[in-house]
């Protein structure tokens, strides 16, 4: 009966979006870079499929 009362727990997909990008680009400019950041919108415009922040980073 307990369980019934404890919230879903959240699951993290870790697909960023061009929405995060710009709303988070200062964040990712100060600890990664503007190269970093700059390749990471590319992706996010240029490609078909979804991708993570870190495929973005450390491609």
């Amino acid at each position: 009966m307990v369980q019934a009362m404890l919230p879903k727990p959240v699951i993290m997909v870790g697909v960023i979006t061009t929405k995060h990008l710009l709303t988070h680009g200062h964040l990712i400019v100060a600890e990664f870079g503007a190269r970093a950041y700059l390749r990471c919108i590319g992706r996010c415009i240029f490609s078909s499929k979804p991708t993570t922040f870190l495929e973005c980073v450390f491609a």
